[in-house]
């Protein structure tokens, strides 16, 4: 498995895990890992996930067409 696989791994682990520590015991299980091998493989993913999904935007206005006039 390379690294890549591995990354595309963890984001999906990332986005179901309810909490840290089931993420990294998930990790640290799957891919026999030290506690701080997860960390340092998980960390930077969960930074770029933040910045990749940031929290949507809420709706404030309905934006309006405005009509052009024929002459």
């Amino acid at each position: 498995m390379n690294w890549l696989e591995i990354d595309k791994f963890l984001y999906g682990l990332i986005s179901v895990a309810k909490t840290e520590e089931q993420l990294y015991k998930d990790a640290m299980k799957k891919f026999s890992w030290t506690q701080r091998q997860a960390e340092a493989a998980i960390q930077p993913l969960q930074a770029r996930a933040k910045i990749a999904h940031p929290k949507p935007i809420k709706k404030t206005a309905k934006l309006v067409k405005k009509r052009s006039k024929k002459t």
